[in-house]
């Protein structure tokens, strides 16, 4: 877990919003669903929380591989 639960949200932010970082690919992967009962929803969350891809723990390790693969073009 980050520090705090909004930890993720601002360095997503701040690497969307930096013009040097903007274009890298970002991944969440969180464990809130199970702690506190509410999961990610792009459509209702993505104004403040913006990840290219989102997975939540615990994370198949293959399906995500095959993600960051996809993020990188390869």
């Amino acid at each position: 877990m980050m520090e705090t639960l909004y930890s993720g949200f601002e360095v997503c932010k701040r690497i969307k919003t930096d013009p040097d970082l903007k274009e890298t690919p970002i991944i969440g992967i969180s464990g809130m669903s199970d702690e506190l009962g509410v999961g990610y929803e792009r459509d209702r969350d993505q104004e403040y929380f913006s990840p290219d891809a989102f997975f939540d723990k615990p994370v198949d390790k293959e399906k995500l591989l095959v993600k960051i693969k996809e993020l990188l073009g390869r």
